[in-house]
């Protein structure tokens, strides 16, 4: 694909251009979540995309990279001070992408982009912590009301886990723990041993000490 992407370069084929450049970007983000490496190869190809289409020429293309680019940036791990700023990056490209992916005409685009914001403000170090917090409960309860544990269980419990951290460090600890234990519970019945044991992590330390180490923690949500 790599090859193709080279051929087009100089043409006028842009929209063909930006969809290789989409799905090159697509498969090398999958194989560095394979592998546990930094998707860097991946975020220089969406932004490629970006570079090519805009909101107005290509309203779907263009969302579709900055719903990945946030959550590529997301999932890179924070090591130096300087690296908060993808924070800001990955907030910027996901609020852009939700201005074409409506709960109706997208749903599954919205919901994505909306648990990723809602965790980006979780994550991000900000003087406006409290004011991030409260709007990242909000946004986990818009997805709330359309996952329910009938049709989406684990999709409903990480989002509850999620929210269930945001709402800890709030100070709502009753909530919290509510959450909490819906997730786990979930959690529980589909078998998924890693994220019961990450949600009774932070229930143990609501336990201990009320508010859990580390603004932050939160469980990604895949593209779709």
């Amino acid at each position: 694909m790599q090859g193709a992407v080279t051929a087009l370069e100089g043409t006028d084929l842009t929209l063909a251009r930006a969809e290789l450049h989409h799905q090159l970007a697509t498969l090398l983000h999958e194989d560095a979540a394979s592998t546990d490496s930094p998707p860097t190869g991946a975020i220089h190809h969406f932004y490629s995309v970006l570079q090519l289409v805009t909101e107005e020429s290509a309203p779907a293309l263009w969302a579709a990279a900055n719903l990945s680019l946030g959550t590529a940036y997301l999932t890179m791990p924070m090591t130096q001070a300087s690296d908060t700023l993808r924070s800001g990056v990955a907030m910027q490209a996901l609020r852009g992408a939700l201005r074409v992916f409506t709960p109706d005409a997208y749903p599954q685009e919205w919901s994505a982009a909306t648990v990723n914001l809602a965790n980006a403000l979780v994550y991000a170090p900000s003087i406006k912590q409290g004011d991030n917090l409260v709007e990242a409960v909000e946004l986990y309860d818009e997805v709330l009301t359309r996952r329910d544990r009938d049709r989406d269980p684990i999709g409903r419990a990480r989002v509850l886990a999620n929210q269930g951290n945001a709402l800890a460090h709030l100070g709502v600890f009753d909530q919290a723990k509510a959450r909490l234990h819906e997730a786990r519970a979930l959690f529980e019945e589909a078998l998924d041993h890693d994220s019961v044991m990450a949600v009774r992590s932070i229930l143990d330390e609501l336990s201990r000490a009320q508010v859990p180490e580390g603004v932050g923690r939160v469980i990604p949500e895949a593209t779709p």
